[in-house]
């Protein structure tokens, strides 16, 4: 069957797709997987082994969803206290990573650290030295910016040290999205509280020289075990003070060419605008919605997509049947007319009424 697709019609290729960064060795991963830290001794000791992984790393865009979510509250009496619950009524994922990127593995565009702005250059504190000369770029063995950083870092004798690399998502419209998304849940009379988030993963990657103090602020059960007993209000201060920092490189993932608002021709959307994103996904979220799903761990996929779009095409053909009397029996059809009417009156009463209210 055929569906229709435009506006907004983007091919199989960008729904589908979704790769995330490569693992790195002697790697683990903050709760929310923003950061990613290693300590593989050969990016604190090869400059080249380094930028190679930088390299790497910047192919593949942040992973970046958006989520949607209803609750309300329902409030119990109980031993003459009242007793309130949040109730989740539907929660809703969409990945937006590939909207990113022209397709797999095309990567960000890398920016360096310029002179004329502060940052951490191998100190403590943000500063506009050390910057790079032309004998330091030349040193290197490819001759560029990202080598000669590469191989200060791997140079500096200190034993505290860690090389930063950033993934950053600019030009996307959150609040026009969040509009849009939050006008849909409005569609369907709901009477709760409406949420709209927008979580990233992958947004940094944190090279550690291989010391004992850093394989222990990579252990989880050493991190809790800190947090637990607060003594992170001590160890954190002491562990910026004596690491040396590198933050002089980044990967910039544009949604679209410019932020939304600027310029006088079109903005241009690298793959979807949101208005476009929005009416792909608009049937499909739509039933999500009034069929309660919740879904925090995964995301709705192209398959329910289209078969919500196949559903809303069958019903209509149905209608158009009922409506016209082709079942060819007279009896049939005044019974599926009284149905249909019936059904329809349900739907209104309760569309009127709204539901996902607080009591």
């Amino acid at each position: 069957m055929d569906i229709d697709e435009s506006p907004g019609s983007i091919s199989i290729f960008h729904i589908y797709w979704y790769i995330p960064p490569p693992d790195l060795p002697f790697s683990s991963h903050d709760y929310s997987s923003s950061d990613f830290w290693t300590r593989f001794p050969n990016y604190s000791t090869d400059p080249d082994n380094l930028r190679q992984m930088i390299l790497e790393q910047a192919q593949y865009a942040p992973t970046y969803h958006v989520e949607l979510s209803g609750t309300h509250k329902e409030t119990e009496r109980r031993h003459k206290k009242d007793s309130a619950e949040t109730i989740t009524d539907f929660h809703i994922r969409l990945n937006l990573t590939h909207l990113l990127t022209t397709g797999i593995r095309t990567g960000g565009k890398l920016e360096i650290l310029p002179d004329n702005q502060k940052g951490y250059r191998g100190g403590i504190i943000k500063s506009f030295e050390p910057s790079l000369s032309n004998s330091d770029i030349e040193s290197g063995s490819t001759g560029d910016e990202l080598q000669a950083w590469c191989h200060k870092f791997v140079s500096d004798p200190s034993k505290m040290k860690c090389f930063i690399f950033e993934r950053k998502i600019i030009n996307h419209d959150k609040s026009h999205l969040e509009y849009l998304l939050r006008r849909i849940v409005t569609s369907t009379n709901y009477r709760g509280q409406a949420h709209v988030n927008f979580p990233t993963s992958h947004k940094r990657v944190i090279v550690y020289s291989p010391h004992i103090i850093n394989e222990w602020r990579m252990t989880p059960w050493i991190r809790w075990f800190f947090y637990l007993t607060f003594l992170w209000v001590f160890s954190w201060p002491i562990l910026l003070l004596i690491t040396r920092r590198y933050e002089v490189v980044k990967a910039i993932y544009e949604y679209a060419d410019r932020p939304a608002g600027t310029g006088v021709s079109a903005r241009k959307a690298t793959v979807q605008s949101e208005d476009e994103f929005v009416h792909h996904w608009e049937a499909a979220l739509r039933s999500a919605i009034l069929g309660r799903m919740i879904k925090k761990d995964s995301c709705l996929d192209e398959d329910y997509r289209v078969q919500v779009l196949q559903e809303e095409v069958a019903r209509g053909q149905a209608a158009a049947h009922v409506l016209q009397g082709t079942t060819g029996n007279a009896f049939a059809d005044g019974a599926i007319g009284v149905m249909t009417a019936a059904t329809t009156l349900v739907g209104e009463f309760n569309e009127a009424r709204g539901w996902g209210y607080d009591t």
